[in-house]
């Protein structure tokens, strides 16, 4: 099947083939990304992207050769609209600093899970949608900060109503869209009655969405015990 022609591109630079393989396993649960190719170093990689053209790179810092931070400051002299992630055992304040001041989209230090990796990357897609918008305001903002997701959603409503292309039978993005507006604004944890109430959706609608957001890693869900001692469901936005 031919990938959509919006799908972010991306490069994995990493050494150790396991890890790298490791990466493309969680990349390829994510609708909306395809991997480009892999590289085991900074000079393969810079031959791979000066010959295709790629969105994305998720660096290893710890690269035989020239090191991961030479090849980001490759990269930025290069221009283009090539972004970077930073995937790495690197935990050095200043290895942080120096990719930060170069403008890492995120960095993600080894190990992590996936609910992590996730976040990471829909919050850079959430952040292309930028691109396509001429405004936006301050609520969207911190959104896309703190709440990725809810952000994607909104951004993407104004562009393109399919923000979801993959969506189970029976569900739709704008009242995915619902969902995840109303728990980015939740000052704690919620039950579905409470999102049902606040979108104006049963029970049993407000369920099906937080389910397949929580199967996502969207969401984190709780048990709570009440006094006659009857487990009610809680759902919060999994932050990352």
């Amino acid at each position: 099947m031919k990938a959509p022609a919006d799908d972010v591109r991306v490069l994995i630079v990493e050494d150790d083939p396991m890890v790298a393989e490791v990466n493309r396993q969680m990349l390829v649960r994510l609708s909306g990304f395809r991997l480009a190719g892999t590289a085991g170093d900074a000079r393969t990689a810079e031959r791979f992207l000066a010959a295709a053209s790629v969105d994305l790179v998720l660096l290893d810092l710890y690269l035989p050769g020239d090191g991961g931070l030479t090849l980001f400051e490759a990269i930025r002299r290069r221009g283009g609209s090539t972004d970077v992630i930073v995937i790495s055992a690197a935990n050095e304040t200043e290895a942080v600093r120096r990719a930060l001041a170069l403008g890492a989209i995120d960095y993600l230090i080894k190990p992590f899970t996936f609910a992590r990796f996730a976040a990471a990357l829909r919050r850079y897609r959430a952040l292309r949608r930028l691109k396509e918008v001429e405004t936006v305001d301050q609520a969207t903002l911190d959104r896309l900060r703190f709440a990725p997701w809810a952000a994607e959603a909104e951004l993407g409503a104004a562009v393109d109503p399919t923000v979801e292309p993959d969506l189970p039978k029976g569900l739709n993005a704008e009242t995915l869209r619902r969902v995840r507006t109303y728990l980015a604004g939740a000052s704690g944890s919620v039950t579905a009655e409470d999102v049902a109430d606040g979108i104006g959706a049963s029970r049993v609608t407000a369920r099906r969405y937080l389910d397949y957001l929580v199967e996502r890693g969207e969401v984190e869900l709780d048990f709570r015990y009440g006094a006659v001692g009857r487990p009610r469901h809680r759902y919060r936005l999994r932050w990352p």
